[in-house]
């Protein structure tokens, strides 16, 4: 009987116990502790838990590498783009359903490519200019060509206002392309 009541006992304090831990998963680390990991190059980060500094910035480093390696395969994206709807138009004269979801796509990529470089979407000044359906589509080619090669030769550290222009001009570009066709341009 002794035995049983000890049992009973003993996995009352651990239940309570385990209990008390349950509700402070995260107790406050004594101030020698924090001083240590820090000493230490440890920074306590939620997200990144308690990394040394030159790990972190590593990730960091890899993560903004791998953001630039897609953003040059969307800019690929884009000239391969360009050049489908050139085709397309150059042997039918007319754009079909599937060159505007083309031309929705350049415009959704050059997008993409204008918020990496930290660049906003600016209206043009002359809208009163009317631009013929091929040199509309000759404009986006020269313009995705430049976008890609900028991205190509050019390190992740730069930021060019020439590829924040051509983007620009990629979108204007295809929103007065889907305009015309409204139109019935």
């Amino acid at each position: 009987m002794l035995n049983t009541l000890l049992i009973i006992v003993f996995f009352f304090f651990a239940s309570l116990d385990s209990l008390s831990i349950r509700q402070n998963p995260n107790p406050r680390p004594s101030s020698n502790k924090s001083s240590a990991n820090s000493e230490q190059g440890k920074i306590d980060d939620p997200e990144q838990g308690a990394l040394p500094e030159e790990v972190r910035l590593r990730m960091k480093r890899e993560r903004e590498e791998s953001d630039y390696r897609k953003t040059v395969e969307t800019a690929a994206q884009l000239l391969d783009t360009s050049v489908d709807i050139a085709k397309s138009y150059k042997e039918t004269s007319v754009l079909n359903d599937e060159s505007f979801k083309k031309i929705s796509a350049m415009e959704k990529l050059a997008r993409k490519i204008l918020a990496h470089l930290g660049g906003d979407v600016v209206e043009p000044k002359d809208e009163k200019e009317t631009v013929s359906v091929p040199d509309a589509i000759d404009q986006m080619i020269i313009a995705a060509e430049n976008i890609k090669k900028h991205l190509t030769t050019d390190t992740r550290y730069v930021v060019s206002t020439e590829m924040i222009t051509e983007s620009n001009q990629i979108i204007h570009l295809a929103q007065h392309l889907r305009r015309g066709s409204k139109h019935g341009n």
